[in-house]
C-alpha cells in the first residue's frame, strides 16, 4: 500500500503541477475513449469478438466499459497505478531491499510527468492492461525462483497467453526477460525458463497469425503503401523508428538516472544483470511501432518507460548516520536530473495541447448531459448542432445508446461535405440544408467549445422563425457574431467571422454574401476576407473568380506573408 500512495500521489502531483495543469483524468480526448462503454450495445456477440484482432483486449475493456465511461477510465487510471506499483515492486525483489519513498516518488514522477503519458496511457487501453500481464507474469516467474512451487510456471503462461491476445507490444520484452533468466538460472529452473520461452514464442506467433487473419478476413482492412497497418522492414525505416520513438522516451537527464542505477550495482553481478534486463525490455517495447512507417505517433514512445526507467529503483540508499552525506547528495542529484527533465520539456508538452483541447471539448459535452438526461418521455426526435469537432461522443452510436438508451432518435448537424457520414441509430448526421425545425421536440445548441448554449422546445420550434432565428439555432457560432452586427452592421470583422462560419457549414451563398460585405468593408485591405472569398468561390465552381481573390490575398498581404494565400493561388492556376 505504500507504494501504491507513492504512486498515486505523484500522479496527481504531475497532472495537476505539470502537465496539463489540471486534475480531471476520467474525460476522454478521443473518439477511441467511448468505443468501450458501447460495447455491449454494439450488436455483436461473444463469437464475433473472438475473431476480431486482439480479442481479449477488447473482451476485457467490454468488461470494463460496464462501468459506464468514467467508470472505465477510472479502471484504467488504478491499474496504471498498479502497473507502477508493481514495477517497483518488482525492483525490490531484484534489489533486495526495501525501495526509499524518495526515490520511489521520483521514478513515479519520471513516469507521469513524461510528455508523452497523459495522452497515451488511457487512449492505448489494451497496452496498459498487456503491461498488467506482464509485469504480473514477472513477479509470478520470481516467486516460482523463491519457492519452486509448480503453479507459478503456469500461472507465467496463461499471463503470456493473455498479453499474446491483448497486444503484442511486450512480446519483445518478455522475450528479453526469459533470456536473461535462462542465463541466471540453473537446474530445472533453467529448463523451466527455456519452456517459458518456447511458450511465449508459440503464443506470440498464434497472437500475430489471428490478427493478421482477423485484419484480413473479418475486417477487410486494407494494408497498401499507404495504409497506416502496413509493416515494412526496411533497415532505414525501422532505424528511423526506433530513433523517433528512443529520443522521445529518453530526455537526456532520465538517461543519467537510469545510466546511475544501473552502475551502482556494479558490485552485484545477477542484479546488475537484471537492471540491464528492465532497461532493454523497456526499449524493446518501442520495436513493434518501428515497423508501422505509416503510423507513427510520439504518445507510443512512453509505452517503453515503465520498464526502461525502473533502474533509477537501484538509487536507493538507506538513510542512516555513517552515510547521510552520500545519501543527501545521491538524491540531491536525482532531484535536480528531474526537475531539469520537465523544464526542459515545455516544446514536447505544447505538441500534445491540441489533444488537451480536445478534451476540455468532451469534458463540456459531458458536463450537459444532465439536461439530455432530463428530457421529457414525449421528446423522441432531439437535434444536436454546434458539434463540428474532431472528437466527441456523438460520433460513437453504441456508446449513445448505452449512455441514452435506445428510445430517442439523435440527429447531429453536420457540415455539407461530411453529409455522408455513416449514420447508426440512434444517432443521424444531417446537414443544415436538410432540417426542418418543425419536425423536431428539441434542439440543443453547443458552442465551440463543446459548452451547452441553449435549449428550444417543442413549442419555440413549431413558431416560424426568421432566417436569423433559423441561422442562430443551426449555427450557434453565429450568435456572437449577430449580435456584434446587430450593434454595427459595418463591423468587417465580424463579418468575416460570419462568413467562414457559413463557409464552414456549407452554406456557400450566405457565405459569399457576409464576405464580400467584409471585403468592401476593409477596403480590400485585409487579405483574409479576399481569401475565405477565394475558398467559397472556388467550392461553387467558379476558379477564374476564386483565383482572382486570391491573388488579392497575396497582393495585399504583408508583413510576414502567410504561404497558405499564395498555395491557394498556386492550386488554382492548375485548374
Amino acid at each position: 500500500m505504500k507504494l501504491f500512495a507513492i504512486a498515486a500521489l505523484a500522479y496527481f502531483f504531475c497532472l495537476q503541477f505539470v502537465f496539463p495543469g489540471y486534475f480531471h483524468p476520467l474525460y476522454p480526448h478521443h473518439d477511441d475513449f467511448y468505443f468501450p462503454p458501447g460495447l455491449s450495445f454494439d450488436g455483436y456477440s461473444l463469437l464475433d469478438k473472438l475473431q476480431w484482432p486482439r480479442p481479449l483486449g477488447f473482451l476485457v475493456t467490454e468488461l470494463l466499459g460496464k462501468l459506464g465511461l468514467k467508470g472505465y477510465l477510472c479502471a484504467l487510471v488504478l491499474v496504471t497505478l498498479a502497473n507502477a506499483t508493481l514495477t517497483m515492486s518488482l525492483a525490490r525483489r531484484i534489489f533486495g531491499q526495501p525501495i526509499s519513498w524518495f526515490i520511489g516518488l521520483a521514478y513515479c514522477i519520471l513516469l507521469f510527468a513524461h510528455p508523452d503519458f497523459y495522452v497515451d496511457y488511457l487512449h492505448d487501453a489494451f497496452g496498459t492492461l498487456s503491461y498488467l500481464y506482464l509485469i504480473l507474469a514477472m513477479h509470478a516467474w520470481y516467486s516460482y525462483r523463491e519457492t519452486n512451487g509448480g503453479h507459478w510456471p503456469v500461472i507465467c503462461a496463461i499471463l503470456v497467453l493473455a498479453i499474446a491476445f491483448t497486444k503484442e507490444t511486450y512480446f519483445l520484452s518478455a522475450f528479453c526477460f526469459w533470456l536473461v533468466q535462462i542465463y541466471l538460472c540453473r537446474g530445472a529452473q533453467r529448463r523451466t525458463g527455456v519452456l517459458m520461452l518456447a511458450g511465449s514464442c508459440a503464443f506470440f506467433v498464434a497472437g500475430l497469425a489471428a490478427n493478421a487473419y482477423s485484419m484480413k478476413t473479418v475486417l477487410h482492412l486494407q494494408t497498401g503503401a499507404t495504409s497506416p497497418y502496413r509493416v515494412s522492414l526496411a533497415p532505414a525505416a525501422v532505424v528511423r523508428g526506433f530513433w523517433f520513438y528512443a529520443s522521445r522516451l529518453f530526455h537526456p537527464a532520465v538517461l543519467v538516472l537510469v545510466c546511475g542505477g544501473v552502475a551502482v550495482l556494479y558490485r552485484r553481478r545477477e542484479q546488475m544483470i537484471m537492471a540491464c534486463a528492465l532497461f532493454l525490455a523497456g526499449i524493446c517495447a518501442l520495436l513493434p511501432y518501428t515497423v508501422l512507417p505509416n503510423h507513427v505517433d510520439s504518445m507510443y514512445a512512453w509505452t517503453g518507460a515503465t520498464l526502461a526507467f525502473s533502474p533509477v529503483l537501484f538509487l536507493s540508499r538507506p538513510f542512516n548516520r555513517q552515510a547521510a552525506w552520500r545519501t543527501a547528495a545521491t538524491y540531491a542529484g536525482v532531484a535536480t536530473l528531474a526537475f531539469l527533465s520537465i523544464r526542459t520539456s515545455t516544446a514536447q508538452y505544447e505538441e500534445h495541447r491540441w489533444s488537451i483541447a480536445q478534451e476540455r471539448v468532451n469534458r463540456n459535452i459531458i458536463d450537459s448531459y444532465p439536461a439530455l438526461k432530463g428530457l421529457d418521455e414525449s421528446v423522441r426526435k432531439v437535434l444536436i448542432t454546434g458539434l463540428d469537432m474532431p472528437f466527441q461522443p456523438f460520433h460513437t452510436a453504441s456508446y449513445i445508446r448505452s449512455e441514452f438508451g435506445a428510445g430517442r432518435e439523435w440527429t447531429v448537424l453536420t457540415p455539407e461535405s461530411n453529409a455522408a457520414d455513416k449514420s447508426e441509430a440512434p444517432v443521424r448526421y444531417s446537414p443544415p440544408s436538410a432540417v426542418r425545425l418543425a419536425d423536431y421536440d428539441a434542439v440543443f445548441g453547443y458552442g465551440e467549445d463543446g459548452g451547452l448554449l441553449n435549449k428550444w422546445t417543442r413549442t419555440q420550434l413549431q413558431q416560424t422563425p426568421t432566417r436569423e432565428q433559423t441561422d442562430r439555432i443551426l449555427l450557434p457560432a453565429l450568435n456572437p457574431v449577430l449580435d456584434a452586427l446587430a450593434k454595427n452592421p459595418a463591423n468587417w470583422e465580424a463579418l468575416l467571422r460570419g462568413g467562414v462560419v457559413y463557409f464552414k457549414w456549407g452554406e456557400l451563398d450566405a457565405a459569399a454574401d457576409y464576405l464580400e460585405r467584409s471585403a468592401e468593408l476593409s477596403h480590400h485591405q485585409n487579405p483574409y476576407p479576399m481569401f475565405f472569398l477565394g475558398q467559397v468561390l472556388e467550392s461553387q465552381g467558379k476558379v477564374s473568380e476564386a483565383r482572382r481573390y486570391y491573388s488579392e490575398a497575396v497582393a495585399v498581404d504583408s508583413g510576414q506573408a502567410n504561404p497558405v494565400f499564395r498555395a491557394a493561388l498556386e492550386r488554382v492556376r492548375e485548374k
